[in-house]
């Protein structure tokens, strides 16, 4: 239903993008495919799990894609702790994992969480802190990761660094090139080159 999305409005650090959904025009059976569970549950996925909804919808999108284009590019957030999976999925694909500094990262999780909720105290200092979905990225993949569950941490901020530090170790694992955010914003052309060269 792309006239429901036709109206959000883009983040306003997400350069050089006028419409989120404009790629996705003419994917006629996203509405169909898509599952939310997607985004919120089964976050880590080893590379001999069976995941056949999931691939199905990733086959669709790749595969739709790939009918206008040579080349496809696939944003995928949640993507940390299914790389294993993804990659005997997919093995044509190549990942390229972009990270950002970490206390960076917590304090623009904490101001966007702020800026929504027009107040300064929006309940960062707690491990059921979930601005970004944090904390339940957490009580899904504590089964897999014992220490994010929510009492192995003092504070939201420790909890997600543990998830962070987890999160990049992984990626990692399995990336054809890292390459910091930082960097990028600072040196697009060379740190672009990087990713060109290796893609």
């Amino acid at each position: 239903r792309e006239h429901l999305h036709a109206g959000l409005r883009v983040y306003e650090h997400h350069y050089h993008v006028d419409n989120y959904f404009a790629e996705y025009r003419g994917f006629t059976e996203i509405e169909r495919l898509a599952d939310p569970q997607f985004g919120t549950s089964r976050l880590a996925l080893a590379a001999t799990d069976d995941a056949p909804e999931l691939y199905r919808y990733l086959s669709y999108l790749i595969g739709t894609a790939f009918g206008r284009h040579p080349k496809v590019l696939l944003k995928f957030n949640r993507a940390s702790f299914r790389l294993g999976w993804l990659r005997a999925a997919f093995p044509l694909a190549k990942v390229v994992h972009i990270y950002r500094d970490c206390e960076q990262q917590w304090t623009s999780t904490v101001r966007r969480s702020q800026a929504y909720f027009g107040r300064m105290d929006v309940g960062q200092d707690s491990v059921a802190f979930n601005g970004m979905n944090i904390a339940s990225w957490c009580d899904d993949l504590a089964a897999v990761y014992p220490e994010l569950a929510a009492d192995q941490s003092h504070t939201g901020y420790e909890r997600f660094s543990k998830l962070w530090e987890l999160s990049r170790r992984e990626n990692s694992k399995y990336a054809d090139v890292t390459v910091r955010f930082e960097d990028l914003t600072q040196d697009f052309e060379a740190v672009c080159g990087q990713i060109w060269d290796t893609i």
